[in-house]
């Protein structure tokens, strides 16, 4: 059977686990995660905001409780630092909150993805398919496309859909359809990673 379109997930398919001997000098996924309250306090910082990073830090996971249940699948980290900037009474400064958000969220590396990922997907994208990426995440889209360029795919995909963004997430069939028409691919064969 031949394929007009491949859509990946992310998580778990294309980034995974890397063993701690395979990432280099690079950190790992946990590690990451675990310093986004001082990544956030340290851009904070910079913008003029005087606060302690323990502050920083316990009023984070009150915000993205705060978001998740407000928003719920539509929840993305920008809606946790609006949350940060109302709990200290900041103005929300459109800029300043996305520049928060990009330090909250932090790097992703190339040492993360499965061994062969490059490779695959150039191959795929050598044959002439059309390669796509459906995410359940809460990193903004314009992050994510941050973090394929960093890793260098995001040239390989004709569509992103991150279902933050889009208030909808796997496994409902509209997130599927969705890409499958931004990437000009309806009633199609199309095979999901």
């Amino acid at each position: 059977m031949k394929f007009d379109a491949v859509f990946f997930d992310s998580g778990g398919t294309l980034f995974g686990p890397a063993p701690s001997a395979d990432l280099g000098s690079d950190p790992g996924p946990e590690e990451v995660d675990a310093r986004r309250p001082e990544r956030a306090a340290a851009m904070l910082h910079a913008l003029g905001k005087e606060v302690a990073l323990e502050e920083v830090r316990s009023k984070l996971a009150e915000c993205e409780q705060s978001s998740k249940e407000q928003y719920g699948i539509a929840h993305t980290f920008v809606r946790t630092v609006e949350f940060l900037y109302r709990i200290f009474g900041w103005e929300e400064k459109p800029e300043e909150i996305l520049c928060v958000t990009e330090a909250y969220a932090g790097p992703r590396y190339r040492s993360w993805l499965f061994p062969g990922t490059v490779e695959t997907i150039e191959k795929l994208h050598e044959m002439g398919l059309i390669l796509g990426v459906i995410a359940n995440t809460n990193v903004p889209g314009w992050i994510f496309e941050r973090i394929w360029k960093g890793v260098e795919l995001l040239d390989f995909f004709s569509v992103v859909i991150f279902s933050g963004e889009e208030g909808i997430s796997k496994p409902d069939p509209r997130i599927f359809g969705l890409a499958a028409s931004r990437a000009g691919v309806m009633g199609k064969r199309i095979l999901y990673v």
